[in-house]
């Protein structure tokens, strides 16, 4: 940290705010940071920081001014800056402090500046979020119904598009209809035919329903016919029709 400069040293006219009135933190930012979630409470608190102009101080874009500035007879002066900074810089400090969970607050509380404890955040999560989002991206990807019930599929697919809002990295509605349908086994062959070349189905909400509706037509079709493979067919491109019922995917 520098301790004295010019005092009509130009790189110091900075928009320092001369008055910070804090918020209540904990409701602009109401996830706690712990283990499992940086990347959501990380773009919670830069919302709020970029709305207060303040996210200088913690990127390190806004450094510290000088302590001291020097004046026409090169005596030091206290810099008014100065002290605004540090005044800013640790309510920052306590903001963040106050969105922490108490085993992560405890890590931090010596750290002198609120630069200082965002870079120690970022790299203690950054590479765990990360790896926990390409996990769960995997893990979508993969997923297959099987012999499971809709629901239960469908439950999946809601627990892991959760998981990742969770941290951070929200799935659209497109990427669950994306997902899903590959995961359905073959029985189900036609229905996504028709499905994926048609554009009546907007969002995975309207899949889901069609999905349970469909399941239920084939449980019935098992009870009823010696041959389901042969029927299923016909039965599934009379139920949906020529209208289709697709999701406009390209």
């Amino acid at each position: 940290m520098p301790s004295s400069s010019s005092l009509s040293h130009p790189s110091y006219i900075s928009p320092i705010p001369t008055m910070l009135t804090a918020p209540n933190i904990t409701h602009l930012v109401p996830s706690k940071l712990d283990s499992t979630n940086y990347l959501l409470w990380k773009s919670q608190f830069v919302s709020v920081l970029i709305r207060h102009d303040l996210l200088g101080y913690v990127d390190g874009s806004l450094p510290c001014p000088p302590k001291f500035l020097l004046n026409n007879l090169g005596n030091p002066l206290s810099n008014p800056q100065f002290v605004a900074w540090i005044r800013t810089d640790q309510c920052l400090h306590s903001w963040i402090t106050a969105t922490l969970t108490k085993d992560i607050s405890q890590e931090i509380h010596d750290l002198p500046s609120s630069h200082d404890v965002w870079v120690s955040l970022e790299r203690r999560f950054i590479d765990q979020s990360v790896a926990h989002k390409l996990q769960l991206n995997q893990q979508l990807q993969t997923l297959k119904k099987g012999i499971q019930s809709m629901k239960i599929f469908r439950r999946k697919l809601n627990e892991l598009a959760d998981s990742l809002a969770t941290i951070g990295s929200s799935a659209s509605s497109k990427d669950l209809i994306i997902y899903a349908l590959p995961a359905l086994p073959s029985e189900y062959e036609s229905f996504v035919t028709t499905i994926t070349h048609a554009n009546t189905i907007k969002s995975f909400e309207d899949l889901k329903s069609k999905l349970l509706h469909q399941e239920q037509r084939i449980l019935l079709l098992h009870q009823h016919d010696p041959k389901p493979s042969t029927t299923l067919v016909a039965a599934t491109n009379t139920g949906f029709g020529q209208r289709g019922l697709g999701c406009g995917l390209p």
